[in-house]
Formats: C-alpha cells, sequence, structure tokens
C-alpha cells in the first residue's frame, strides 16, 4: 500500500502517463482492423493490444505488443519497438514484405516452441 495519502497515489501513477502517449479508441480500432487483416483472423477472433515497458536492453523503453486469440489456437503474436501511436498499416507490410513471419510470431502453431 502507498503511505503518503492521495497525493502520494497521485505521483505514483504519473509515472505510468509518462510510459508512452495514449492511442485514442479510433486508432486502437484502425489498429486491431489491421492486425486483424496481418493475420487473417476471423471476425471473431480476439485481437489484444498491450504496450509494455521493455525491459530488453536494445529495446528502445515502449514495445507494443499485439496477439492474436483465437479459440482452439496457440497465440499468434507481432512485437513493435515503439509505442501503439506510432505503428501503422506500413510496419506490418514491412514484416509482409520482409517475408519474415516467423520472427513476427506469424508461424504456424506446430513450429512454436
Amino acid at each position: 500500500m502507498l503511505k503518503g495519502g492521495a497525493k502520494s497515489r497521485q505521483e505514483f501513477f504519473k509515472f505510468f502517463d509518462r510510459l508512452a502517449p495514449k492511442a485514442d479508441p479510433e486508432t486502437l480500432k484502425t489498429l486491431k482492423a489491421e492486425a486483424r487483416r496481418f493475420f487473417a483472423a476471423a471476425d471473431d477472433a480476439t485481437i489484444s493490444i498491450m504496450e509494455l515497458d521493455c525491459a530488453d536492453t536494445e529495446c528502445p523503453g515502449i514495445e507494443t505488443v499485439i496477439a492474436l486469440l483465437d479459440a482452439g489456437q496457440r497465440p499468434r503474436v507481432v512485437r513493435f519497438q515503439k509505442p501503439v501511436v506510432k505503428i501503422g498499416p506500413a510496419d506490418f507490410q514491412t514484416i509482409v514484405e520482409s517475408g519474415d513471419r516467423a520472427k513476427a510470431g506469424r508461424s504456424s502453431p506446430s513450429s512454436q516452441s
């Protein structure tokens, strides 16, 4: 529990506000649609978008993880070394053009360990 009352709690939560600019609902909706196309996901599949404070020393600080969660399937994941608000269709296209879908977590469930 935080000591020091409401002011201490406000200061504590301000730390998280500094991590990355917040994405508005329309940006998230667009990004989910782009991820759905990338994964060729069904309409009823769940797309999860998470911004994480990356602990890897080679990471720029914020990592965005986009996961396809489809019933009966292993999750498929793509990671971007940038905040949500800086991800666009070109980022997904780069993965497609590079042919490195396995690096993006797009590999088939049987090849994942």
